[in-house]
């Protein structure tokens, strides 16, 4: 396993055993969350926006595109197995396909010919599996510079990423990673900027946001989402 794998193991370890100080059931690691939530809105400020400027300066449309491309030929294999274990054959072999199409005659994923060929993109990962089976997120978490997740979800991402630094190595994967990330980054930033121009709590935007999309996704969170949404309208009519 690698460093980086052993340094989010031991977290997410600490982070369960911390349980028992919860300040609230949705959100029991607030305070902690808080804490690293404004270190990475200071290297958001500081860093990746300066990056993500340059880069959408610097880097034309088209090569972008093939970077976009390339990046989610990357995810392929994860998206496979993924699919595989939630049960989901069709984008399985979807998965596989794009992957094998892609890497060749695509020019090692930086051209999409796999959807000219009728495989559908499919963007699945472990913890949609996870979902699959029955598990619940956990509790929300925020995590130094990959931003919010929750229990559930960074476990699976954990196993995926020491998974694949095993294969090609835990340095290649980081560089991956944080292509993939400023790539990201620098598509939706502007946009999350005119989101968050109104907010009066940032942290707890970012919380509602990562809830709300991960239950367009997850049918378990939904009835968590939806839940929630129908406590907290029983409270306010009881107020």
């Amino acid at each position: 396993m690698s460093r980086t794998a052993r340094w989010s193991l031991a977290l997410l370890l600490a982070l369960a055993a911390s349980v028992r100080d919860a300040r609230a059931a949705d959100d029991p690691f607030e305070a902690f969350n808080r804490q690293v939530f404004a270190f990475n809105q200071a290297v958001r400020a500081h860093a990746l926006t300066p990056l993500a400027r340059a880069y959408l300066e610097l880097a034309p449309p088209e090569m972008r595109d093939g970077v976009r491309s390339a990046l989610f030929n990357l995810r392929e294999p994860v998206t496979a197995l993924s699919a595989v274990a939630a049960g989901k054959a069709e984008a399985a072999r979807d998965a596989v396909a794009r992957f094998a199409v892609n890497s060749t005659i695509g020019v090692f994923g930086t051209m999409d010919r796999a959807t000219e060929l009728g495989y559908g993109r499919h963007s699945l990962t472990l913890g949609d599996a996870f979902c699959a089976w029955g598990a619940s997120s956990g509790p929300y978490l925020v995590l130094p510079l990959l931003g919010s997740t929750t229990l559930r979800d960074a476990g699976a991402d954990l196993i995926a990423g020491a998974a694949i630094s095993a294969v090609i190595g835990g340095l290649a994967y980081g560089a991956a990673s944080g292509v993939d990330a400023l790539h990201a980054y620098a598509d939706a930033y502007r946009d999350a900027a005119r989101l968050e121009a109104d907010a009066v709590d940032l942290y707890a935007l970012h919380r509602s946001v990562y809830f709300q999309r991960r239950a367009r996704i997850c049918a378990v969170d939904e009835a968590r989402l939806r839940q929630e949404m129908a406590d907290s309208q029983a409270f306010a009519a009881d107020e």
